[in-house]
């Protein structure tokens, strides 16, 4: 039950939701907001920009997938909370050491 615990919160650590490992330019990113019509698009992080009254930052990146409602080389804009790291394909997390 332990390593399960560990891998679950781990697997917290690495969405972008709890704003402790931010995205930077360069970096692949997802969508993973069920609620977006965009869910599912992955892309390259262009830029990121603080939103008013400190109310977040929105990140924008260009899709380097085809989806139903989007294209390679779209140009999206997201809230942080709808973007998680992009993993190599086969890996679901990482491992992190100690």
């Amino acid at each position: 039950m332990d390593l399960l615990r560990e891998l679950v919160r781990s697997l917290l650590i690495e969405m972008y939701q709890s704003h402790t490992d931010e995205p930077v330019e360069g970096d692949p990113v997802v969508n993973t907001n069920t609620n977006c019509k965009h869910v599912g698009s992955e892309g390259i992080v262009l830029s990121i920009d603080e939103l008013p009254s400190d109310k977040g930052k929105v990140v924008e990146y260009e899709c380097i997938n085809d989806g139903p409602t989007w294209n390679i080389g779209d140009v999206l804009s997201k809230t942080m909370d709808q973007l998680e790291p992009l993993r190599p394909a086969g890996r679901m997390y990482t491992v992190r050491s100690r």
